[in-house]
């Protein structure tokens, strides 16, 4: 009991000395009002392409069905009508629409021509697009999708009544084709722990939050570090033994990045990004020890607060170029596995990570006792 009424004494004594620093309280106030701005936008608009669906015939009835689908759909494109395809491609032309899909007067018939010769040599839809990148390519899937259906029912149409009955009309049809098809989902995403993925088209915008958080906490413990280089110099803990001066070191920078880390798992979860509470808690507490034994190894190999103040922008840069925030580089791999991020961002989705960087920690803990005794003999 006296020892955790110890530790906790020296836990409030530490964060007292570091809530005085103005750069470690910025720190913490700019994780929360980065969240909350990334919710707020998020909240207003989820979609990242926007896309405007015209049709050279408004009255054709399977032109006006694909775009009465895909405006009703939910993704990351935003559909809009517009009823005139020349002013479709004025939008796309001066920067008010990403791409524009245009329906020509004949989609009908070119659908059927093609189902009849079993080849499709004239175009249905006009794609016109401000720039060719991944997010538009991706976004042709939907439009293949939707012409798909119509073309499924239109062989069905053809090889029916040319096979059983060709008296059978097209609502008798269109109905058998959709008992047939179904409408519920033939994917089930889920990860690898066995969650389900839920909201993934509405929070794909704060996919990135949740990464730049996780460096938030490793520049927040680089500069705790600073602060104890700093402390150190003054001959602030000149009364401390040699052998508690390690688990002192440690404690110190935990305290300021379990601070962090609070602020942080509070905004992932006003941003809506969290899984299971357990996971999130778990993942977050190793990580706490995996970025303090990593701090303390660059403090260690640094030596004094000026060399360790001009590597830590270049730290953070190439944290946020190798972490597996937007994707993954395999390439990087000898790189990432180097840094507690990589077990952390992954953690959350296979919690087989959390062990990974539970040994990582174990690994770089040994590590600073090392390098810790050798520079004590110096």
């Amino acid at each position: 009991m006296d020892n955790l009424r110890k530790i906790f004494t020296w836990y409030l004594i530490l964060n007292k000395r570091l809530l005085r620093k103005i750069s470690f309280v910025l720190i913490l106030c700019s994780i929360p009002i980065m969240a909350l701005i990334v919710s707020l936008v998020s909240s207003y608009s989820s979609e990242s392409l926007k896309i405007v669906l015209s049709s050279e015939d408004p009255s054709n009835e399977i032109s006006a069905g694909i775009i009465d689908n895909l405006v009703s759909s939910s993704g990351l494109s935003s559909f809009s009508v517009c009823d005139d395809p020349d002013k479709a491609r004025e939008m796309v032309l001066y920067g008010e629409a990403d791409a524009a899909w245009i329906f020509v007067s004949d989609i009908d018939e070119r659908i059927i021509a093609g189902v009849r010769g079993n080849t499709f040599d004239s175009q249905c839809v006009r794609v016109l697009e401000r720039k060719d990148d991944v997010a538009l390519k991706l976004s042709r899937e939907k439009l293949a999708a939707a012409l798909s259906e119509q073309i499924g029912f239109r062989v069905l149409t053809e090889n029916f009544r040319k096979l059983v009955d060709p008296r059978t009309g097209d609502e008798e049809l269109k109905e058998y084709y959709l008992s047939a098809t179904g409408s519920g989902d033939i994917f089930d995403f889920i990860r690898p722990s066995g969650e389900s993925f839920e909201n993934s088209n509405e929070m794909f915008m704060l996919l990135p939050v949740r990464g730049m958080m996780a460096i938030a906490i490793v520049l927040c413990g680089l500069a705790t570090a600073m602060f104890y280089l700093h402390d150190e110099n003054s001959g602030i803990f000149c009364r401390i033994s040699r052998n508690a001066k390690p688990f002192f070191s440690a404690g110190y920078h935990l305290t300021g990045i379990f601070d962090v880390a609070i602020v942080v798992l509070v905004s992932i979860f006003i941003c809506g990004v969290n899984v299971s509470f357990v996971n999130e808690l778990v993942s977050m507490l190793v990580y706490c020890l995996a970025v303090t034994a990593f701090v303390i190894f660059i403090r260690q190999i640094c030596g004094n607060s000026r060399i360790l103040s001009v590597i830590t922008p270049l730290i953070i840069i190439v944290l946020i170029v190798i972490s597996p925030i937007l994707f993954s580089l395999p390439m990087l791999l000898p790189i990432q596995i180097l840094t507690p991020t990589y077990y952390y961002l992954l953690s959350i989705s296979n919690p087989v990570y959390i062990l990974f960087m539970a040994l990582y920690t174990v690994l770089f803990g040994l590590a600073d006792l090392i390098i810790f005794r050798i520079k004590s003999r110096i």
